[in-house]
């Protein structure tokens, strides 16, 4: 198994959190940021739940990357806003590996994995004013892991990042109204983002930026390192194919 072994997620795993958001406690009507704690488990996915059907990973099914709670009573907090908190949630586990991917009620998937010490994954909650890291799942009792590589590190490095980027434009931009619409709009941003990366990939291959660079250590030809880092789905749940890019073996995780 190549890379760093790690626990693979799975729909039993618990979520614990600490997220911030405009706070309104009547007779008050000035809205106030403070902590509200969240409390989950990843089975409980709506509408992003990316299990699988067909792929247990221990006693729960496996989850693809980015695998979000979205909304639903997960934060715990005195908020006469709490209602409209729990709309708009979302605690996405951002890493995966390249190497294996899955079959899941969206489609096919990167299997998700927590990279974290002790089998914590890293959890992308929903905060003010942007999303933030600060969720985890507990995933250390999960016997099945699966080779986490460099590649697959900067790749979630960079959906975050642009996970981050989106969840500002929405808090800071559109404001909460639009919250219901918020998939519909994170796709077709997707879509744009999708091509110009395919686009720009292209025109790197074929001026031998990419075609020309071997084993770097992290992945065994350059198409899988394009793959690895730019997998244009993103943050945005998009599966876009680009020059040159192999499929994945689809090895099962090793126990």
């Amino acid at each position: 198994m190549a890379g760093l072994p790690c626990k693979v997620l799975n729909a039993t795993h618990v979520v614990l959190g600490l997220d911030a958001h405009d706070t309104v406690i009547p007779p008050e009507i000035v809205p106030f940021l403070s902590g509200h704690v969240v409390i989950s488990d990843l089975g409980r996915a709506f509408p992003r739940s990316l299990d699988s059907p067909t792929v247990k990973a221990g006693p729960g099914a496996a989850l693809g990357r980015q695998h979000d709670l979205g909304m639903g009573a997960h934060h715990l907090a005195i908020n006469a806003l709490l209602p409209a908190v729990n709309l708009a949630a979302s605690s996405k586990a951002e890493f995966g590996v390249a190497s294996v991917r899955i079959s899941t009620v969206q489609g096919v998937k990167q299997l998700g994995v927590a990279i974290a010490p002790g089998g914590v994954g890293l959890q992308l909650d929903c905060n003010k004013p942007c999303s933030m890291p600060t969720g985890s799942a507990f995933a250390g009792l999960n016997t099945v892991v699966a080779g986490f590589t460099p590649g697959d590190l900067l790749q979630g490095l960079l959906s975050t990042f642009c996970d981050t980027l989106i969840s500002y434009f929405f808090n800071m931009v559109l404001g909460a109204g639009l919250a219901p619409n918020k998939a519909m709009i994170e796709r077709m941003v997707g879509q744009l983002a999708g091509a110009v990366v395919a686009k720009l990939i292209a025109q790197l291959q074929e001026k031998a930026f990419i075609r020309g660079v071997k084993d770097l250590g992290v992945l065994s030809t350059s198409a899988k390192l394009v793959e690895a880092i730019i997998n244009a789905e993103y943050s945005l749940g998009l599966d876009v194919e680009f020059p040159g890019a192999e499929e994945p073996s689809g090895r099962p995780p090793a126990r």
